[in-house]
């Protein structure tokens, strides 16, 4: 999906497919709270807090979805199972 699609989704606070993940199946956004929802494959839901939307697009653009989580979102932002 071109940048410019993965903007449109995020922007409008759709949910959004993780393609080649082995881990995420997918991620939504809410910009009023900067809370980011992450879906796992195996079922688990879980909201971060307070995760700024610069590095949900810098997580949009990188090159292992699962890696820029695990070093940049997973242990740095308080988080609750959902």
């Amino acid at each position: 999906m071109p940048l410019a699609d993965y903007a449109a989704v995020l922007y409008a606070g759709m949910t959004y497919p993780t393609a080649g993940s082995s881990a995420i199946r997918s991620f939504k956004y809410d910009y009023a709270s900067n809370t980011l929802i992450v879906n796992f494959l195996k079922g688990q839901s879980y909201a971060y807090d307070g995760v700024p939307v610069d590095v949900v697009e810098a997580w949009i653009q990188s090159g292992s979805r699962g890696r820029f989580f695990v070093g940049n979102i997973r242990n740095v932002y308080a988080y609750h199972r959902l």
